[in-house]
């Protein structure tokens, strides 16, 4: 859950800053954050306790460096900190962006969507559109589930293709494309 998203993020920290570091002079060195910001987002990662506490220090983190090469990761995190804390508005604000570094990722997707849905008026219909439409793309990509647990996941897949479905009918409901919608 939330802490191993959390670990996640201080792992791909440290990595990052590891291979940041080259170990000899590069003739277009790639731009490092600050010893200062990078100390800043350990403190914004460790600040958060809960979701709605990590959004607030990562926020606050990039309003005080907007410019930060490790923007791509900082609004992943947020994107999945505004997923668990059930935060629409902000779901769509990091969530595209985030869905830009990760297209497959099946939850964001689908959260994606139906955010976009919850907001409201044609031209957010059209992006909830979007994303539920690659959402079943994905699915119907996955193979039939076997093994163990293979009703259990069966299940699964159906009723996220049923979400997906759903909010592209209701899109498009909302765009008035009614014979699409059916």
């Amino acid at each position: 859950g939330f802490r191993r998203m959390k670990f996640a993020v201080l792992i791909a920290l440290c990595a990052w800053t590891a291979f940041a570091q080259p170990a000899q002079p590069s003739p277009q060195p790639s731009p490092q954050p600050s010893l200062a910001e990078q100390q800043d987002l350990m403190r914004a990662v460790n600040e958060g306790t809960s979701p709605v506490d990590t959004i607030r220090a990562l926020e606050a983190y990039l309003a005080k460096y907007p410019n930060t090469v490790q923007r791509a990761d900082v609004e992943r995190t947020l994107a999945k900190a505004a997923i668990e804390s059930n935060d629409v508005p902000r779901i769509a604000k990091y969530g595209e962006s985030a869905l830009a570094t990760s297209p497959a990722d099946f939850q964001l997707l689908d959260r994606l969507a139906y955010a976009f849905l919850i907001l409201g008026g044609p031209e957010n219909a059209a992006k909830a559109y979007k994303y539920a439409r690659a959402f079943e793309d994905l699915l119907d990509k996955m193979p039939v589930a076997t093994g163990r647990d293979a009703v259990r996941q069966q299940d699964e897949q159906e009723r996220a293709m049923s979400r997906a479905l759903m909010c592209q009918a209701r899109a498009r409901t909302i765009q008035n494309d009614s014979p699409d919608a059916l």
